[in-house]
């Protein structure tokens, strides 16, 4: 299973709480899904980084 998420940890700290409490879960939920994945990678700008390679990845 492929699951593309949005990162929304790496900015300024929103204002309203609504949309804090949003970045707060959507992080809670990327990390959940990482823990559980047997490979995880980053992708900014075109640029792929792996965050956690399988053992058959390697």
């Amino acid at each position: 299973m492929l699951v593309i998420s949005q990162e929304m940890g790496c900015g300024l700290v929103p204002v309203s709480p609504e949309e804090r409490a949003l970045r707060e879960a959507v992080g809670r939920m990327n990390c959940a899904l990482a823990e559980q994945a047997e490979s995880v990678e980053r992708v900014c700008c075109g640029l792929g980084m792996y965050l956690k390679n399988s053992a058959e990845e390697r």
